[in-house]
């Protein structure tokens, strides 16, 4: 709550700094917080927003290689790489990345070169047209195992028993068509933080039911819907 208070209150803050209650590190840190926060939401507008606005006030305060600058630059490429496939905001991603990778390792553990692999692998794959746009009205199967999915969970579409999820058994294609659901097209490319580098599913898709997947192997787990409800 109190970060909210203080995202609100930013105009003031930076503008009449010696009359503020906090001083320009706890603001920092209370963009950090919402930032990732918004991020783990895919309220990706409004954390692109806080972060242009937070972003140059904090590098004029601590300079570009200092973390919290660092953490808060991260953190506006995370956004603008998942905000959708702009191309343009890709590649601001990747500049970004770019630039915050050479810099990450003197301050922290680790390296961003994974985050700019897979930042140039979207720039790629958005150029590859799917099948299906976004806003489609599509059938996506998974196995019977899955069935018990509570709405809302996020599982893989494709989960029909094989040990990779990318590709279904021949006893499942010839014995059994699975369980179809009805379903929209809610995103194209899209990538969870446990994905392999570089890789996205083609799909995101809200089911009917509310639940949200990913379909990772088009066409065994997606298919233009057959009889429509809606």
């Amino acid at each position: 709550t109190r970060t909210c208070r203080v995202w609100r209150s930013r105009p003031r803050f930076w503008s009449r700094r010696p009359r503020a209650r906090l001083g320009p590190d706890e603001y920092v840190v209370c963009a950090d917080i919402l930032a990732k926060t918004l991020n783990m939401l895919e309220d990706y507008a409004e954390s692109i927003a806080l972060l242009r606005d937070v972003i140059p006030s904090s590098i004029a305060a601590f300079g570009l290689d200092e973390r919290r600058t660092l953490r808060l630059r991260y953190w506006l490429a995370d956004a603008l790489l998942h905000a959708g496939t702009d191309k343009a905001m890709i590649r601001e991603a990747i500049e970004v990345f770019e630039d915050t990778s050479l810099r990450w390792p003197r301050v922290f553990k680790g390296s961003l070169e994974g985050c700019v692999e897979t930042a140039r692998a979207k720039l790629t794959l958005v150029d590859t047209p799917l099948p299906f746009d976004v806003g489609a009205r599509v059938e996506c199967r998974y196995a019977e195992s899955d069935s018990d999915v509570s709405i809302g969970d996020l599982f893989d579409s494709s989960d029909s028993g094989s040990e990779s999820g990318s590709e279904s058994s021949d006893d499942d294609d010839d014995d059994d068509d699975g369980c179809w659901a009805p379903g929209t097209v809610v995103a194209h490319h899209y990538r969870e933080a446990s994905f392999d580098v570089g890789y996205y599913a083609p799909y995101q898709v809200r089911l009917d039911s509310g639940g949200l997947i990913y379909v990772v192997d088009p066409p065994a787990q997606i298919r233009p819907i057959i009889h429509d409800s809606e």
